[in-house]
């Protein structure tokens, strides 16, 4: 690890602590992505519905309501760990390229669910109940990349490419 200011090396997190905060970082990560292919599922059925078994409606209806009870503290509690984790561990928060992608997407992803996703969302469930959801490709589409998002995501941690360091870690 680089040096602080002072010359101390930065407190890295305990074998146990690591262990528990990957735990939950895991778990977060991978209920993010199950409750991301849940919405996945139901934008699609929703997009070739048109009066099937599902009507609209309560499509988006359960949509908002896995956004809002899994979704939205999954998400946050990924973001959270993460950072936790790169910053208690060797990686570090700025060090490695992946670790630093993997902020960015997540950070990207989070953006773009709220204001692109969950506004098409609330659009929706506005729309007249006889009428096609005003945004029903697009929802399928950003769930679509959400999905994509994640895959890159977990590539990136399990296979922690030997790129070039940021240009942080060789300051000294």
């Amino acid at each position: 690890m680089t040096p602080t200011a002072e010359g101390k090396e930065p407190r890295q997190l305990s074998r146990r602590a690591r262990r528990l905060w990957l735990l939950a970082h895991v778990v977060l990560s991978v209920g993010w992505l199950g409750a991301g292919a849940a919405n996945l599922a139901l934008a699609s059925s929703a997009l070739g519905a048109q009066g099937g078994p599902l009507p609209s409606a309560t499509t988006y209806q359960a949509i908002h309501r896995i956004d809002a009870y899994v979704v939205i503290p999954a998400a946050f509690g990924a973001l959270t760990t993460g950072v936790v984790l790169s910053l208690g561990t060797k990686w570090g928060l700025f060090k490695h390229w992946w670790v630093l992608i993997k902020l960015v997407l997540t950070v990207t992803t989070i953006i773009f669910s709220t204001l692109g996703l969950g506004l098409w969302v609330e659009e929706s469930l506005a729309a007249p109940a006889a009428s096609t959801p005003p945004h029903a490709l697009c929802i399928t589409l950003g769930a679509t990349g959400n999905i994509l998002a994640f895959l890159v995501m977990t590539a990136l941690s399990i296979y922690k490419p030997k790129a070039p360091m940021t240009r942080h870690r060789h300051t000294r």
